[in-house]
């Protein structure tokens, strides 16, 4: 939602404006429990209508000869365009996948939000699950300025104490539960009362994460060296701890594990983590 504003320079209409605040729409609709949808190349910064015709044209007019091109295939500028080198449009990509990621591994996200007020330019949305503890990343606060000028964000943080943006873990300490943050129009914060334990950028990362058999009856082994490796449940709790020192050759035992999914989140020798998934017979 851009609502069509302007404030001197700062023109919401303009394309990299746009663009800078599309994360914080993420932050604000991803994060949110429950399944969510992402529009043609939303991740990319599209910015044609959605009655956009395969000609480019844009056909709203239900009575019209045709019907209104919602179905029509859409031009795709992203490619010829390259898009994705785009800096702009590549943050955007970025940062909802980091948003996504934590949707998906921490279960904060699978507790209750309360929205005060939706239909504001300043947005707080507080997001908890009462089934976790206080050890663990329970508590979530979402900030977000749609407005074209700085505003003052109502916070309403649940405690007082360190708190941790999730985005980057740069850490606030929060005296007053209630004082204002300061954002800059189009900006937004996630702050957890705790950092995300999985949620990190190299999940999964393609052929660098090599965990074998999969799935797993007593032991697995993984095809890199690693100095610590922890398993988690899926519900976020560390049910294992191995001190690997470098040994490629370990094998990691998890026969006393109950059957399910697991998380394998590993520490290389410059503390370089990576998470993987396995599932235990």
């Amino acid at each position: 939602v851009q609502y069509g504003a302007s404030n001197g320079s700062y023109n919401v209409k303009t394309l990299n404006t746009a663009l800078s605040r599309m994360s914080a729409i993420g932050a604000v609709s991803l994060l949110i429990p429950g399944p969510k949808m992402i529009w043609h190349f939303g991740e990319l910064g599209w910015e044609k209508s959605i009655f956009t015709c395969n000609d480019d044209s844009v056909n709203s007019d239900f009575d019209a000869v045709g019907g209104d091109c919602k179905l029509d295939t859409k031009p795709q500028p992203q490619w010829v365009n390259n898009w994705l080198g785009n800096s702009n449009r590549n943050k955007i990509y970025n940062d909802w996948a980091k948003m996504i990621t934590l949707k998906k591994t921490e279960p904060v996200f699978l507790g209750t939000a309360i929205i005060p007020d939706a239909n504001t330019l300043t947005l707080n949305v507080k997001i908890t699950n009462a089934n976790l503890t206080s050890a663990q990343l329970k508590d979530v606060l979402i900030l977000a300025n749609f407005d074209t000028s700085a505003q003052n964000i109502s916070t309403g943080f649940p405690y007082t104490g360190i708190w941790y943006n999730l985005m980057d873990n740069t850490t606030i300490n929060v005296i007053d539960v209630n004082a204002p943050i300061n954002l800059p129009a189009g900006e937004y914060r996630i702050y957890g009362n705790k950092t995300a334990n999985l949620a990190i950028e190299d999940f999964e990362k393609g052929s660098q994460v090599n965990l074998y058999p999969n799935p797993v009856a007593d032991y697995f082994t993984l095809g890199f060296k690693t100095s610590k490796v922890e398993i988690y449940s899926v519900t976020g709790q560390l049910v294992k701890t191995f001190n690997t020192n470098g040994n490629t050759d370990y094998q990691f035992s998890v026969s006393s594990l109950a059957s399910g999914l697991y998380l394998v989140k590993t520490f290389d020798e410059y503390n370089k983590v990576r998470v993987v998934k396995f599932i235990k017979n």
